[in-house]
C-alpha cells in the first residue's frame, strides 16, 4: 500500500510539471496557477481549507522533475501601492503543497506599540538559534491566509502587530492563529521591559488585523497614504504637518523633552509654537473653540511608563466637522476611540493606558516641528533615531541635536540604547 502511495505521488508530480501533452508548463500559466493557489482571504468569514507547505524533510525526497516554476512575475511587479505590496505569492509549487521561496536573509523586526515615539526595531540573523523556527512558522502561516500586509494594522493604542522584513519582502505578522510565531519573534527581543507588556497583549487574543477600507476625508486621507503612514506619528497628524521621520515634541523649538511627563511634553510643544487653551475647561464642561485665527485644537495624553508599558504620548485632533480623530503610530488616522466608538470628547473617550492632559491649539502657519530628530529617553533601553528607525546598539552614546530653525548644535546627554536588564 505505501508503494502504492508513492508512485501516485511521482505520478501527480510528473502530470502537473509536464501537463498531458508532455511539455512543460508555460511560465505565464504557472504564474496564473500561483495566484490561484494563494488567494487573499479575508480577515473574517469562513475561510478555505489551508494548503499545507512543504518541510524540509519533503522537500528532499520529491523528485527533480517535481520542482516548477517561480511566480517571478509577480515577485517583480511594481504597480500599485508599492510599499505595502507584500510579495504573498512569491513560491514554488509542488504537487498539492508549496514552498516559500524568497523570505531568507537576516530579518529586521519591528515591534508596532507607540504612538508618538518610533518602534523598538531589532535583527534577527542567520545565526540566531530561532531563525529558522521563525521561518518554518512564518511559511505555514502565510500559506494559511494568516499573514498580512503594513495597510492591515489596526489603528489602535498599545501593541498593533509585528512586522518583518526580509531584504526584498516585507509581512505583518498578528492575531490569534500566529500566537506561537509572535511569541517566538519575541523571544528574541533584547528589551526585556517591554516584553512582558507584548506577551501579555498577544495572549488576550484582543489585537486583529483591521482589513477595512480606511476612508477619512481631507487631512486624514494623507496621512493614511502607504508614503506618509509609515514614519509621520500623532504629533505630525495632530499638527497637519508632514515631517516623515515621527516627528517629536519640542525639537521644532530647540529643546526636545527631557522626560515622558504630562508637564513635560506639554512645555517642549510650546516651545514648537503651540498654545495652551486657557481657560482649561472643567471635566464636566463643553469644550470650547479657539478663538479665530487661532487654528485648531488638540488634545494632548501621556502614558508614563509607571505600569508594564514604557512612556509614550500621543496626540488627538479636532476636525472641521467638531468630531476628534488621531493617529496612533504607524497605523491609519481614525475618528474611533479604543472601543470603536466615534470620539465626540477626547477626555471620555477611551485611549487605552493614555490619559488627558490639556487641550492646546495648533497654528500651521506658526508651529514649527521637527524635520531632523534625534531624542534620548530616560535609558529604558528605547531610543528615538535621526532620519525614521534604526536598529538598537548595545552600548551608550552621545548625540548631537542640530537645529534646524537657528543652526546650533546641541549636545543631548547619553542614549540608553541597551535594556538596564
Amino acid at each position: 500500500m505505501n508503494a502504492l502511495y508513492v508512485i501516485t505521488f511521482i505520478l501527480l508530480c510528473e502530470l502537473f510539471t509536464h501537463g498531458v501533452t508532455g511539455s512543460p508548463i508555460p511560465v505565464a500559466q504557472a504564474h496564473q496557477l500561483s495566484k490561484r493557489a494563494a488567494p487573499r482571504l479575508p480577515s473574517t468569514g469562513p475561510r478555505l481549507p489551508p494548503v499545507p507547505v512543504c518541510n524540509s524533510d519533503q522537500v528532499d525526497e520529491l523528485p527533480q522533475q517535481c520542482v516548477t516554476f517561480k511566480a517571478t512575475g509577480l515577485c517583480n511587479s511594481t504597480s500599485g501601492d508599492v510599499q505595502d505590496f507584500m510579495l504573498e505569492n512569491c513560491y514554488v509549487t509542488c504537487g498539492n503543497c508549496r514552498i516559500p521561496t524568497a523570505s531568507t536573509g537576516n530579518i529586521t523586526v519591528t515591534v508596532v506599540v507607540f504612538s508618538g515615539r518610533p518602534d523598538p526595531q531589532w535583527v534577527i540573523t542567520e545565526n540566531d538559534r530561532q531563525y529558522n523556527n521563525i521561518r518554518r512558522l512564518l511559511g505555514h502561516a502565510l500559506f494559511s491566509g494568516f499573514i498580512y500586509r503594513h495597510q492591515d494594522m489596526p489603528s489602535r493604542l498599545g501593541y498593533k502587530g509585528i512586522l518583518l522584513k526580509f531584504t526584498t519582502l516585507e509581512y505583518f505578522v498578528v492575531g490569534p492563529q500566529t500566537r506561537s510565531l509572535q511569541q517566538l519573534i519575541l523571544g528574541t527581543m533584547p528589551q526585556k521591559g517591554i516584553r512582558a507588556a507584548v506577551l501579555a497583549e498577544v495572549h488576550s487574543d484582543g489585537v486583529l488585523p483591521d482589513m477595512t477600507p480606511k476612508k477619512m476625508d481631507g487631512i486624514g486621507s494623507l496621512f493614511n497614504s502607504a508614503t506618509t503612514r509609515r514614519t509621520n506619528n500623532c504629533y505630525n497628524y495632530a499638527n497637519d504637518e508632514i515631517t516623515n521621520n515621527f516627528a517629536q515634541p519640542g525639537r521644532g523649538g530647540g529643546a526636545v523633552f527631557g522626560t515622558l511627563t504630562g508637564a513635560s511634553i506639554k512645555a517642549a510643544a510650546v516651545l514648537d509654537g503651540l498654545v495652551v487653551l486657557s481657560p482649561q475647561p472643567a471635566p464636566s464642561s463643553p469644550i470650547p473653540l479657539p478663538s479665530t485665527n487661532a487654528g485648531h485644537l488638540t488634545a494632548l495624553f501621556v502614558n508614563t511608563g509607571n505600569g508594564p508599558w514604557p512612556g509614550d504620548f500621543h496626540w488627538v485632533r479636532m476636525d472641521s466637522t467638531g468630531r476628534w480623530s488621531h493617529k496612533p503610530g504607524q497605523s491609519h488616522a481614525t475618528n474611533l476611540d479604543q472601543n470603536k466608538n466615534p470620539i465626540t470628547d477626547p477626555r471620555k473617550a477611551n485611549m487605552g493606558n493614555y490619559a488627558f492632559i490639556s487641550f492646546l491649539t495648533s497654528n500651521k502657519t506658526v508651529v514649527n516641528i521637527a524635520n531632523d530628530t534625534i531624542v534620548s529617553f530616560q535609558n529604558d533601553g528605547l531610543n528615538v533615531p535621526k532620519n525614521g528607525l534604526i536598529l538598537f546598539t548595545c552600548h551608550r552614546t552621545n548625540r548631537m541635536n542640530k537645529d534646524n530653525a537657528n543652526d546650533k548644535s546641541k549636545s543631548s546627554a547619553s542614549a540608553g540604547v541597551c535594556d538596564p536588564d
